[in-house]
């Protein structure tokens, strides 16, 4: 193929790409801060929808660390991940619609999980909406398959 013939060239990251994020120079205070900050956006964005269906007025997020089974779950009361959201929050760098509040460069949530373990799984359950979705990654599945996309996996849950 001639050089001029070249019509398009893909930036997708490669899943090689995952791997890297292990070797930023982070603190355990600021990953862990990053799942906080998009409770917060989450439960800000949607206080009168939580409040409207009964929800706590207050913002509840709890960070258990199993150090026996080396296992760190955090749980929020927030608004979830809605249908809209779910595929932009797993892509690298692509950034909320709404900039203004926490959600600034669309790499926290990626970045953090990647950064504290090759094995993550993320199960959210968006108020209004009647299913729980989860999304597994594991960094050797997705190398060795040179995996670009994961699957969603969801079942039914209530609205609210």
């Amino acid at each position: 193929m001639k050089d001029n013939q070249i019509k398009s060239v893909s930036i997708k990251f490669k899943p090689d790409f995952y791997g890297q994020f292990q070797n930023f120079n982070n603190k355990i205070w600021n990953v862990i801060g990053e799942y906080v900050d998009n409770a917060w956006q989450s439960f800000d964005q949607n206080r009168e929808k939580l409040k409207s269906n009964g929800k706590s007025p207050q913002l509840i997020v709890e960070i258990l660390i199993d150090k026996e089974n080396d296992i760190i779950t955090i749980d929020d009361n927030a608004a979830g991940i809605d249908s809209l959201n779910i595929v932009r929050a797993l892509e690298v760098a692509n950034t909320h619609s709404d900039t203004s509040g926490l959600n600034e460069f669309g790499m926290g949530l990626k970045t953090s999980s990647n950064w504290l373990s090759k094995s993550w799984s993320i199960r959210t359950s968006a108020i209004g909406e009647p299913n729980e979705r989860t999304v597994k990654f594991d960094l050797d599945t997705v190398k060795s398959n040179k995996l670009e996309e994961l699957p969603i996996y969801s079942v039914e849950a209530p609205k609210n």
